[in-house]
């Protein structure tokens, strides 16, 4: 294949492309921010999207956050809204079409910058908004999963993970949140359960728990 000149400009870098062809979908959807971190408030909840580009070069990947606005963010930190980033959130997964790790790959030439950047801002339109809708909505997962479902596996947070004792712990502080105390002691003793030796989080979900009573 024939290579123009034009398209040899050592100068075009891969954030250029993203500033071109992917933040502008993100901001017609509502996200604000700048560089490579973007969010937008959803039904009481951060959606956020970061630009991670490969340490060697030559690749680059999307990773989306998901933070409940009214439990605390993954530093025990309140989450302010204006400034939510995607390595903050409780939830979190890369941008693919299913649970795959996926990385857009593009050589040193203008064209292929764009075209990976294209192909990704695509993915996100017609996958990354899906799984944002499906969790932010009213019969959001994180809303609606009982306790003995979660413990048994049986959901579906779409790619949105972390450790179970976090996942649980989360839930936990949101039923606490909406005045289900029942519900959030039964995620806190599933958390408990699944916490093995660490002890980081034993004393806030044994009072979450109830069984300091």
């Amino acid at each position: 294949m024939k290579v123009l000149i034009s398209d040899i400009a050592p100068a075009y870098r891969i954030e250029n492309a993203w500033r071109e062809h992917l933040v502008p979908t993100l901001r017609l959807k509502g996200f604000k921010g700048s560089g490579r971190q973007f969010r937008r408030i959803v039904n009481q909840f951060a959606e956020c999207v970061s630009l991670q580009g490969s340490h060697h070069g030559g690749s680059f990947a999307i990773n989306l956050g998901l933070q409940p606005l009214s439990i605390p963010d993954v530093m025990g930190n309140v989450v302010d809204p204006r400034k939510i980033d995607e390595v903050s959130c409780e939830f979190r997964r890369r941008l693919s079409k299913n649970t795959s790790d996926q990385w857009w790959s593009y050589t040193q030439l203008r064209s292929s910058k764009i075209t990976a950047v294209q192909n990704s801002a695509e993915i996100f339109e017609q996958f990354g908004l899906m799984y944002f809708s499906e969790m932010t909505g009213e019969n959001s997962p994180l809303l609606c999963v009982d306790p003995i479902s979660f413990d048994s596996g049986l959901f579906d947070f779409r790619g949105f993970n972390s450790t179970k004792v976090r996942m649980a712990r989360s839930l936990s502080l949101l039923r606490f949140a909406s005045g289900d105390t029942q519900a959030s002691r039964d995620f806190a003793r599933v958390a408990l359960k699944a916490i093995g030796a660490g002890v980081g989080l034993r004393v806030e979900l044994t009072a979450l728990a109830g069984l300091n009573n």
